[in-house]
C-alpha cells in the first residue's frame, strides 16, 4: 500500500487526509482498551443499555464506565438518550462505516480489502448505500 521516496517518507498511493488518518488513528486508540471493547460489544447485542446495566455488566464503578461512555459518545460511535433518571447508550453503527469510507476511498484496489497475513479484512457497502438490517444482522442506532 505504500511506497518508499527518496527523503525516506513514506507515501501512500492515494493519500489519505490527515484528519482521516487522525480519525482512524483516535477511534483505533478507544478501541484498544479492554473495558471499552466489552461496552461495544454488549451493545452490539443489545438494542440500548442504561448505565447501571452497562456498570453491572462490566463490574466497575459508575464514574468509570461514564468516563469510557463519554469517550466513545464524543468520539461519535454512541448514541445517547435520556429517559427520567438513566441515560440509554446505543451504537452508532454508520461512525464505522463513515471512516471505513473515508479510509477505504484511499487504498490501491477498488476491493476494500486490507491483507494481514493470513488475515483479509474486506469492507462492502451495499449496492443501495444502506446499512445492512437483514441478512447481515447489523442494526444502526
Amino acid at each position: 500500500m505504500f511506497d518508499q521516496r527518496e527523503n525516506g517518507q513514506h507515501q501512500g498511493r492515494n493519500d489519505a487526509s490527515h484528519q482521516t488518518l487522525q480519525e482512524v488513528a483516535q477511534t483505533f486508540k478507544l478501541l484498544s482498551d479492554v473495558t471499552r471493547l466489552r461496552i461495544l460489544f454488549a451493545l452490539e447485542r443489545r438494542q440500548a443499555m442504561h448505565v447501571t446495566a452497562i456498570c453491572e455488566l462490566v463490574g466497575q464503578s459508575q464514574p468509570a464506565v461514564s468516563h469510557h461512555l463519554s469517550l466513545l459518545h464524543d468520539a461519535g460511535i454512541l448514541s445517547r438518550r435520556r429517559d427520567g433518571k438513566h441515560n440509554y447508550y446505543a451504537l452508532k453503527l454508520t461512525r464505522f462505516g463513515e471512516l471505513l469510507d473515508r479510509w477505504c476511498a484511499h487504498l490501491a484496489t477498488d476491493q476494500r480489502q486490507l491483507q494481514f497475513e493470513p488475515y483479509v479484512i474486506s469492507y462492502q457497502r451495499h449496492s443501495n448505500g444502506s446499512p445492512c438490517t437483514d441478512h447481515c444482522g447489523n442494526r444502526d442506532a
